[in-house]
């Protein structure tokens, strides 16, 4: 299949369902039905937080699903703006390559203090079993692979680099540090990955129905038909 690159929201997509991946990447289908309300938002709290810190506009409206917790959310991003200042990078695109494989992601703030880079990373998830914490923060697939490019861009050892999840629902930071093993570990599985999604035949591509329900591509898919 076609595979321009890889990234921890693709490879999402294709371990969901290698038929939906083929649907919007390989076919590049637009999708039938809209994005879900959650990525939407989660796409508004993101854009107010760049421009927060560049110092520009922002006339973005929440749906009414989101109305009541949008005015906590803007004043927990601006808690952390205040407390980490306008400087750095923000939004910051990578698209590297790691052993013939193409790897891109867009880390939301990066920082360079004294003690090394800091990776800032925003979400929208509400307090619950879909959060990560300070157990498993460490092990974060998408932590780690801005940490790799944090170090390959940079160049500097990913043992020095810090990363926080900033959850603006109620103003909790969850920070972690890197090993040179975890980062790799994250990277190989990712070139596994790319190299699996370019080898497999548009046919071979295999359907989950028991996704169907969240799948903004359901309505006239060829597998969910086939299945039910």
């Amino acid at each position: 299949m076609d595979i321009d690159y890889i990234s921890i929201s693709r490879l999402g997509v294709f371990d969901t369902c290698n038929y939906k991946y083929k649907l919007q990447y390989h076919d590049h289908i637009k999708s039938p039905l809209p994005e879900p309300k959650f990525f939407k938002y989660g796409s508004l709290i993101h854009k107010y937080a760049e421009l927060t810190v560049k110092g520009e506009p922002f006339n973005g409206v929440p749906s009414e699903d989101y109305a009541l917790v949008f005015p906590k959310h803007i004043e927990n991003i601006n808690k952390l703006i205040a407390s980490l200042g306008k400087e750095g990078l923000t939004e910051h695109t990578f698209l590297l390559d790691y052993k013939g494989a193409a790897i891109k992601g867009v880390i939301d703030r990066l920082l360079l203090t004294p003690d090394g880079y800091r990776i800032v990373d925003y979400k929208s998830t509400k307090a619950g079993s879909w959060r990560k914490t300070q157990d498993n923060i460490s092990i974060d697939p998408q932590l780690n692979t801005y940490a790799w490019a944090v170090s390959e861009e940079f160049e500097v050892p990913v043992e020095t680099i810090k990363a926080a999840l900033y959850y603006v629902d109620d103003g909790t930071l969850i920070t972690t540090s890197f090993t040179s093993e975890g980062v790799e570990k994250v990277m190989e599985n990712l070139k596994y990955n790319y190299f699996k999604i370019k080898g497999m035949k548009p046919e071979d591509a295999e359907g989950n129905l028991k996704s169907c329900k969240w799948c903004n591509y359901r309505d006239g898919c060829a597998k969910r038909d086939e299945r039910l």
